[in-house]
């Protein structure tokens, strides 16, 4: 990834094109030479993290590894930091695909470029609500409208959202052509010099995005009807590939599965089968005859609208139809006659160029230009490379749980291996009340008499090795006298046991039949590990009240004791509130607590409850719900 970058930019792309989903690397591919050649210096924004729902894109993965060959990119940034792209930016556009669609969890008030200054030109384009139906709730549409009134001009992709927009929003939307048609085939093809999969001379290319046994044996009998050999791609999210493998096993498969071989895949192709909305698009831009399954799962209104531009609704098929009904079909055949799909096209390019060309010629002119001299990405990069190193992203999360779920006394024992968590607590210490008792073994009864009173957890916190083992006796009495303590021990890494490193024990188990519940937070960085650790670090602390009081053991590996030393305080912020995997309603933080709950189901206007498993509700049951 392009690290080495300018003090300024013309335009501020900000969306999923770090996502691994082909589609989406092909609109922001598209979308971004568009306005490089419209002459304007662009840099890929990429989506926060930080929020519910998001996670650390890898680098690694099939969309960054075509986005560090293509495009400048930014890091990835916590969503507080977004508003640093400000300094270097004078417009920001969103666009591809369903970024202001309410059913998708990672839509938040960022895709509606709330950390924009007003003084900053913002546009949409080619955005999309999702479905036809679109019926968001009202809190979304009252925190989306006026987000959406700031907007300079807006597009969006299908037309049913141009009066979303009026009779939801209150705002003027302009219908546009996807990105990917503003581009003709040798730009794409030219994205391709890296590609290494060796295709056969004449083959069938099934795109299939969500597999079933009915579309593969589809896609053989249409490859039987026209002679051709078969190759396949499943959806680039690894989410989708183990049931894509299982059902399409046996056949010719794209790999390496990259953007590049995806292409040139459209590229060599005799004919196409697709489940995908970009799959049926990259069939007209490549002028390949395809036959496309309207995706009911990813919406099926975009294909109703797409089909209506290309005039091709006869090339639609059903997961129904039979063999013998495949292989009569007239349609499913070298037959596309391109003339009028070429002329409506054309007509809509030329219309969404000049949309596009107008926005951005008339971006604000007050914006203030900083020197290229100045690079305000320095702050930016530190901050990523912190916000990316596991142990980091573990003390943070923490710390952030045991904030959002009340916990207020911590005891600190400060060692070595445990300098980063006590760094942690201290640049934080408005949240918490902190204590600071050296010896552990005073430390721990300590914070025993504190639970004790006040009935609520409290939190130990030391460094690694023998002083771990000082707690044991204060959490063995705690386990037997039910006091809810959560200890918190540093450790080193696992490779470094056994070895004779100094102050390096088994600590995983080390309070092993004295504590209620004892989780080791992950070693491995990715998603994986960022949603083991919440899991783990939910489940702790509530387990330290859950049937009774109890202590409960977090253990921390930390590799490095000096990460983010040098970071300002403010590297060190929390994190926003994590909606908690359970919100347990209980007297034990007071009536006030309790009155919440009791106040949020009144305003409430439908209330889910769930009661029992797997058993009918009983008429005494009925009576108490």
């Amino acid at each position: 990834m392009n690290r080495t970058l300018k003090g300024h930019y013309d335009v501020g792309i900000y969306g999923w094109w770090g996502h691994d989903n082909f589609g989406g690397c092909l609109t922001y591919f598209a979308l971004e030479t568009v306005i490089s050649k419209m002459g304007y210096s662009v840099i890929m924004i990429q989506e926060a993290n930080g929020i519910s729902a998001r996670y650390t894109i890898p680098e690694d993965c099939i969309a960054m590894e075509f986005a560090k060959k293509h495009y400048e990119c930014s890091p990835q940034v916590h969503l507080s930091d977004l508003s640093k792209f400000n300094e270097i930016c004078d417009t920001f556009i969103v666009g591809g695909d369903q970024m202001w669609s309410f059913y998708i969890s990672l839509v938040k008030e960022d895709n509606f470029l709330n950390f924009v200054d007003e003084n900053k030109t913002k546009l949409s384009y080619s955005t999309s609500f999702g479905p036809a139906n679109f019926n968001p709730p009202r809190w979304f549409v009252e925190k989306a409208k006026p987000l959406l009134k700031r907007f300079d001009a807006i597009s969006v992709r299908e037309d049913y959202a141009v009066d979303i927009a009026k009779n939801v929003y209150n705002v003027k939307a302009t219908q546009v052509i996807d990105a990917v048609f503003l581009l003709d085939k040798k730009d794409f093809t030219k994205a391709t010099t890296d590609a290494d999969y060796i295709f056969p001379d004449r083959f069938l290319f099934a795109f299939i995005l969500n597999a079933s046994p009915e579309k593969r044996r589809q896609v053989e009998c249409i490859a039987k009807k026209l002679n051709l050999d078969i190759v396949c791609a499943p959806d680039a999210a690894v989410g989708y590939h183990k049931s894509f493998y299982e059902i399409f096993s046996g056949l010719k498969t794209i790999n390496p599965l990259s953007v590049s071989n995806f292409i040139k895949a459209y590229e060599k192709a005799s004919y196409i089968v697709t489940d995908s909305f970009h799959g049926t698009c990259m069939s007209y831009i490549f002028r390949k005859d395809f036959s496309v399954y309207f995706n009911e799962q990813r919406g099926a209104d975009r294909f109703v609208s797409l089909m209506k531009l290309l005039q091709l609704d006869s090339r639609r098929i059903f997961e129904s139809q039979s063999d013998d009904e495949l292989i009569n079909n007239k349609n499913i055949e070298f037959n596309i006659n391109w003339r009028q799909a070429e002329n409506n096209v054309e007509k809509e390019r030329k219309v969404s160029w000049e949309w596009l060309n107008i926005a951005l010629k008339n971006r604000k002119k007050e914006t203030k230009r900083i020197p290229s001299k100045v690079n305000y990405f320095s702050d930016i990069i530190n901050m990523d490379s912190l916000y990316k190193n596991r142990d980091f992203i573990n003390i943070r999360l923490l710390v952030t749980l045991l904030r959002d779920y009340g916990i207020k006394h911590i005891v600190l024992s400060p060692g070595g291996r445990d300098v980063p968590i006590v760094r942690m607590f201290e640049y934080n210490d408005d949240k918490f009340i902190l204590h600071r008792v050296t010896d552990e073994r005073s430390a721990a009864y300590y914070a025993m008499g504190i639970a004790t009173q006040l009935k609520q957890p409290v939190v130990c916190v030391c460094t690694s090795g023998t002083a771990a083992s000082n707690y044991l006796p204060a959490v063995t009495e705690a386990y037997y006298t039910g006091i809810p303590l959560i200890v918190v021990t540093a450790d080193r890494y696992g490779i470094y046991l056994n070895h004779g490193e100094d102050q390096t024990i088994p600590q995983k188990n080390i309070y092993s039949g004295v504590v209620k519940m004892e989780v080791s937070l992950p070693e491995e960085n990715g998603w994986r590990g960022d949603y083991q650790a919440r899991r783990d670090i939910s489940a702790c602390i509530l387990e330290a009240t859950h049937n009774g009081f109890g202590p409960v053991h977090i253990n921390i590996p930390v590799d490095n004791i000096s990460i983010g030393e040098k970071a300002p305080r403010e590297y060190w912020q929390l994190l926003p509130f994590i909606y908690p995997h359970i919100l347990r309603a209980s007297f034990l933080n007071g009536q006030s607590d309790m009155m919440r709950w009791v106040d949020s189901l009144k305003k409430s206007q439908r209330i889910l409850v769930v009661y029992g498993k797997n058993a009918p509700v009983t008429e005494e049951q009925k009576q108490n719900i």
